[in-house]
């Protein structure tokens, strides 16, 4: 039901085909009725906005065994004991080079058969979008995705809406050089070392550029999340001698490791 309030505007004059593993969501969703006081509820608000936005949505059953990867991440917050069930997860298997990723120094160090990076240590938005205009000859066709990682340099020296500005030229610029790509933006990880100064407002960036990315049609990648435990930076991903500026080895490994796991299910 959120995906349809914060999509629906985007379903216009389309079919949507959901897949769930409840049995029961997916009856009452096709059927248009029930008993049961709560599924009325949300039955009514969604189709409120199928009727508002002119869609269609069905639904067919997904096994849930065969949907561990939602299921796990659903209760990512509920539990720790989720997280590590998540990095046990099979790794799905991709093709050599089957994606780029151009980053700032965050991702410098990660290392993955499946993909090449391209990081320039203390690059801004601007700088990415350079980069990319600059490299371009370089960055050949055989690559399925474009993952784009920026903006942690630009926070103590853009406001909102600069950053909008600035990713709003960076998605175009890469839209336009690489468009047989899927391109993904990353949002901005938190840091230990000025969490308390700049918490929130990377809260408000990453907001900012997930519409955007809903607007340009590109994907959004929700890296923020995964290094948040409790509301606050997960220390033991940073490097200490920073102070927490940078990701560790570990944190690396899973920045890595997250970026495998949702170029596949995009490509």
């Amino acid at each position: 039901m959120i995906c349809v309030k914060v999509w629906s505007v985007h379903f216009v004059n389309r079919k949507i085909l959901v897949r769930c593993d409840n049995q029961s969501t997916v009856l009452v969703l096709n059927s248009g009725c029930t008993r049961d006081a709560y599924m009325q509820c949300c039955l009514r608000e969604i189709l409120f906005y199928a009727a508002k936005y002119n869609f269609e949505i069905k639904a067919v059953h997904f096994p849930g065994v065969e949907n561990r990867t939602a299921d796990i991440l659903s209760r990512w917050h509920s539990d720790s004991r989720f997280e590590d069930l998540f990095y046990e997860l099979p790794v799905v298997r991709l093709e050599p080079g089957t994606f780029l990723i151009v980053s700032d120094s965050i991702a410098k160090y990660v290392k993955l058969e499946n993909a090449d990076v391209y990081a320039f240590r203390g690059a801004s938005i601007g700088e990415i979008t350079y980069q990319l205009n600059k490299n371009k000859g370089s960055i050949y066709g055989g690559y399925k995705c474009l993952v784009i990682h920026c903006g942690t340099n630009d926070i103590h020296i853009l406001s909102i809406d600069q950053f909008k500005s600035a990713y709003c030229n960076l998605i175009s610029t890469a839209k336009l050089l690489f468009p047989s790509m899927v391109i993904a933006l990353s949002g901005i990880l938190p840091r230990p070392v000025d969490f308390e100064e700049t918490g929130q407002k990377i809260k408000d960036v990453n907001m900012a550029l997930l519409n955007l990315c809903l607007s340009y049609e590109v994907e959004f990648i929700h890296s923020y999340r995964y290094f948040l435990k409790c509301g606050k930076p997960k220390v033991e991903l940073f490097a200490y001698k920073d102070g927490g500026l940078h990701l560790n080895c570990e944190g690396t490994r899973q920045l890595g490791l997250y970026f495998k796991r949702r170029v596949a299910h995009l490509i």
